[in-house]
This record gives structure tokens, sequence and C-alpha cells, in this order.
């Protein structure tokens, strides 16, 4: 046992060196596919999916991505109540913490998202990767997967486009 202790420690301090705020977004994303694909979900699904979307945001800022994923997976999986409760919910969940940061922080929370917009090269970069054709493709192949959404009446058929959906 004090073996798998020392080894233990070693394995978190070179977890913390290598730290990359992907791996747990990955993770989060992973979590709220189980969630939504679940036939044994409880009422307290929703809530949870709301705190994971929330959590990903504040990991990472793409993370807020898992919002509009998981609505769609919802209305994919013909869930459009839950995929309304979803979506309100996680905007008001969102709503309320980030007012939240902004008064406690004195208005620095909102500000270090100006600062990053502001910076020179950021918006000229934007536009120029926007530009390239390359980009959309990644972008637009999700809508490949409508035909397949209309003709699938069975959830076995509508869980593998929902795990298409969050793939893309």
């Amino acid at each position: 046992p004090l073996m798998v202790l020392f080894f233990a420690a070693v394995g978190l301090s070179q977890h913390t060196y290598s730290y990359r705020p992907d791996n747990w977004v990955l993770c989060l994303s992973a979590a709220c596919l189980f969630l939504t694909t679940s036939d044994n979900r409880r009422g307290w699904h929703l809530p949870v999916l709301m705190l994971l979307t929330v959590s990903a945001f504040f990991i990472k800022a793409t993370g807020l991505t898992l919002w509009p994923v998981v609505s769609v997976a919802f209305c994919i999986r013909s869930e459009r109540r839950e995929a309304a409760w979803f979506a309100a919910g996680t905007g008001l969940l969102l709503l309320i913490i980030c007012t939240v940061l902004q008064m406690t922080s004195g208005g620095a929370f909102l500000e270090a998202f100006q600062n990053a917009l502001g910076v020179g090269f950021s918006f000229r970069q934007l536009t120029r990767v926007l530009a390239s054709p390359l980009i959309w493709l990644p972008i637009l192949a999700p809508l490949a997967l409508l035909p397949a959404w209309l003709s699938a009446s069975e959830p076995v058929s509508r869980n593998r486009i929902v795990l298409a959906w969050f793939w893309f």
C-alpha cells in the first residue's frame, strides 16, 4: 500500500505538470454524451448537464460549444422539451455565475475578455482563418447528418447520430 501511495503521488505531480484544459473539456464532453444518450435517466440529468456545460466553459472558453451541441442532440433524439429546458437553464446558470463573478471582481472578469479581443493580431488572424475554405468543412460536415436524422425512426439509430454529432 505504501508503494501505491508513493507512485500515486508521482503520477499526480506529473499530471499536474502536464495540465491541459482540453483534456478536462473532453472529459466533460464525454460525460455529457453519456447523459444525453442514456435511456436510464432520472430527473437530475438536466441540472447535471447544465453544470457540466458551464464547468467546461470556465475551464476553457471553447467548452461553451457543448451548449448548442447538447441542445441539438436532444432535438435529434426527439426530446425537444429537454432541449428547451437545457438551453434555457444553461443560459440562466451561465448568466448568474458571470454576473456574480463580474460584480465580485470589480469588473475585471469581462474586462479580461475585452482585452483578449483587443489584441491587435487576434481579429486579423480570425478573419484570415475564416476566409479559408478548409475551416468550413468540419463546421458544415454535421449537416450531412440531417438526412440520416430525418430518416431515423428508432432510438438506437438516433443515438448513433448523436454520437456522430458530438464527434464533429
